[in-house]
């Protein structure tokens, strides 16, 4: 509220500060100009401590005039306004001259004063009076600032009601490194989906927060067109679209390839290191916009939780994040969607088709509703990608892929760049059924959850990897980088892009792929891939060695020896066996009396 000092008391209440001023000031019926004429008659102590406000009138562009002692103080400070005559002052104020006068009161009653005169005047001539620099520029800074939208009226209730829900919410997020303090710069890691446009107005509405949507463009196509008004009307103060989908090829998605990494035999990670790239964006944009806040919309059961916010804490400790799932009052997406639909807030999901959806350049991810139950098999309409291999072509399609040191670098003989290669391996996988993978996982969490993914790029290239490393690496090689591939595959899904062990990891796997360069043919056929040929520089096959005929590299009689060395541990086992025999029965006889 804001005080009167000469006639009492008026009181603003609102969710913003400069909002809760302006109507105290409306409710006394002060409506303070943000241009005009501004008269200042000061006495001399006061001059001396208000050189910082007159610069801010006039940074307001208020054009200023001031009676003749003041005039020449503040020109002694360096500080130039017009300069009025007593008596002309007092006749501008009576014709609505001024739109703003500040003067303050001096000791006595004498109604003869120029004081008491010119005070006398603004009242009774309607003219905005104040006897404050504090109240001052707190009506002005109010005037500029408040946004008072229509049929914003509420209730005395109904704010005690929000602020009692907000200490409420402040106390449950007072969890290490998640407190956040009412009115900080949030930035928030937004898709335009539903967990996030619901997340934006329920952040302005708990922490009276600005809000920075930040939403990361891994290849989602379609969905970043229209993000930036989405979020806008959402009540978010600024958008960025970040593409980094070239990044998230070369950077995350061929070191993952590399390694072999697939989790639980089966998920190809699409999600999981698409997240620390995500993270690195967020605290990226945090540190350009001085915000020590980033929210996400994961929820408490799921996984990318993890995955963001140890990404960021490897990045930036210093950084506080908020996880409104976590803490809030709505406890399932049939409540989001009421709450979406209450807020006016435009959402493509409904109560009908209520699954969660991640999509990027290399995957989408289908999960929750019929889904939750592994007995529903997943409904044709769901696909997005891959064609279902019941409906893919009769006739099967033949695919090559060139490797050079691991990475893929031609397709069909056409050499692509990296978001090119994946577009075209998505679109000839697709075609053919190729990449559905229907999972029941362990979440990193400690439960099991369902989720049908479509990979079908992504499946075309392990393949050819895997078939291409089979060729070229020696068997203790890939024995162990398969023991690698799991570990990779475990750090990727747990979120730990950023650790240690993943760097090392990293450097083994980067040795090994020196050698991983080549073609490999692919014969597609209703969601199968069938080798068809692989050939490399670098090949360990040897047509001439693996031949039952004569070669001149392999003499048959050495395998005489190898045998004899390589199976000397069981022949000496039979030997330790028979001996053990031989006591059993040894021993036996003396027990039973013959000697």
């Amino acid at each position: 509220g804001a005080e009167m000092k000469s006639t009492g008391e008026t009181l603003g209440i609102d969710f913003n500060y400069h909002n809760a001023m302006y109507k105290a000031f409306k409710s006394a019926h002060l409506d303070v100009p943000s241009t005009g004429n501004v008269l200042l008659s000061f006495p001399e102590k006061v001059v001396k401590g208000s050189k910082s406000f007159v610069k801010y009138l006039q940074s307001c562009g208020y054009e200023l005039y001031g009676t003749p002692g003041t005039a020449e103080a503040f020109k002694l400070m360096d500080i130039t306004i017009k300069e009025i005559n007593y008596d002309k002052s007092l006749e501008l104020v009576k014709k609505s001259y001024f739109a703003m006068v500040i003067n303050f009161p001096t000791k006595g009653k004498i109604i003869s004063n120029f004081g008491f005169k010119l005070r006398r005047a603004c009242v009774e001539n309607a003219i905005p009076l104040f006897t404050s620099l504090e109240t001052a520029q707190k009506s002005i800074e109010s005037t500029k600032n408040y946004k008072i939208e229509k049929n914003s009226v509420q209730s005395l209730n109904e704010y005690v009601g929000y602020y009692h829900n907000l200490l409420n919410n402040l106390q449950l997020s007072k969890r290490g490194d998640s407190f956040m303090k009412i009115g900080e710069k949030v930035v928030l890691a937004y898709s335009g989906g539903l967990d996030t446009s619901v997340i934006i107005p329920w952040l302005k509405e708990k922490y009276d927060c600005e809000i920075i949507a930040v939403c990361i463009d891994v290849g989602q196509g379609e969905e970043t067109y229209s993000i930036e008004n989405k979020a806008l009307s959402s009540g978010a103060s600024k958008v960025y679209v970040e593409d980094v989908v070239e990044e998230f090829v070369t950077d995350y998605i061929y070191p993952t390839l590399k390694a072999g990494a697939i989790y639980e035999g089966k998920y190809l990670l699409g999600t999981s290191f698409a997240r620390p790239l995500m993270a690195k964006k967020l605290v990226e944009i945090a540190h350009k916009e001085g915000a020590n806040v980033i929210a996400h919309g994961c929820t408490g059961k799921g996984n990318d939780q993890v995955r963001f916010e140890v990404s960021i804490k490897a990045l930036d400790p210093s950084i506080k994040i908020i996880a409104p799932w976590r803490i809030w009052e709505i406890k399932s997406r049939e409540e989001e969607i009421a709450y979406a639909l209450k807020k006016g807030i435009p959402i493509s999901i409904t109560k009908e088709k209520i699954y969660s959806v991640d999509k990027n350049i290399w995957h989408i991810s289908h999960e929750g509703g019929d889904l939750e139950n592994p007995w529903n098999e997943p409904k044709p309409e769901l696909f997005d990608m891959v064609t279902p291999p019941e409906k893919a072509p009769d006739i099967a399609e033949y695919v090559t892929l060139e490797f050079e040191k691991g990475i893929p670098v031609k397709i069909n003989g056409e050499e692509l760049s990296p978001v090119e290669l994946l577009k075209k391996a998505n679109e000839i996988a697709s075609i053919n059924g190729v990449g559905i993978a229907d999972i029941v996982e362990n979440r990193l969490v400690g439960m099991k959850s369902r989720g049908v993914y479509e990979t079908p790029g992504g499946t075309l290239l392990y393949t050819a990897h895997k078939e291409l490393e089979s060729l070229v690496l020696d068997k203790e090689t890939l024995r162990f980088k398969e023991m690698v591939a799991q570990k990779y595959a475990d750090l990727v899904y747990n979120g730990l892009w950023f650790s240690q062990l993943k760097e090392s990891l990293d450097s083994f796997v980067d040795e090994t792929q020196k050698v991983v360069t080549g073609i490999v043919k692919l014969k597609l056929y209703k969601g199968n891939i069938i080798i068809a040929g692989l050939s490399s520089p670098y090949s360990l096959y040897n047509e001439e060695l693996a031949s039952f005929g004569e070669d001149k590299i392999y003499d048959q009689k050495d395998a005489e020896g190898f045998i004899n060395l390589f199976g000397l541990p069981l022949k000496m086992r039979a030997y330790q066996m028979k001996h053990f025999e031989e006591n059993q029965k040894y021993n036996k006889t003396v027990v039973g009396g013959e000697q």
